[in-house]
């Protein structure tokens, strides 16, 4: 297993390239999704997932809008709505999947409760 402090997608024949982010960049982008008020929770996802595209992101190849080529430098050009996807896949998903997870049954907490 090979680990890199960058994390690729490709799309067809389009390549992003981010940087890992560290577990407190992690913490900061979840908090900041999520930003609480008291007791109450408010929904700022697709700004947070926007914005830090725009800070984690490092490489963009053989991607065009409206004929421009979109590179790192000219990320404005790519809609929110495909920043926020590529966000999501890579960082808004769970790191263990609960039900290949056989550490702890489905349904019990730590205790077997």
């Amino acid at each position: 297993m090979e680990f890199s402090n960058e994390v690729k997608a490709r799309i067809n024949d389009a390549l992003f390239v981010f940087q890992q982010p560290s577990p407190a960049e992690l913490n900061a982008y979840t908090r900041e999704k999520f930003p609480t008020t008291g007791r109450k929770i408010r929904n700022n996802m697709v700004p947070a997932q926007v914005k830090y595209f725009d800070r984690w992101i490092l490489r963009i190849e053989n991607v065009t809008v409206n004929g421009k080529a979109v590179t790192s430098e000219n990320k404005e050009l790519l809609p929110a709505h495909v920043k926020c996807q590529l966000m999501s896949e890579l960082f808004d998903r769970p790191f263990v999947d609960m039900e290949e997870d056989e550490g702890v049954p489905a349904g019990d907490d730590l205790e077997g409760n």
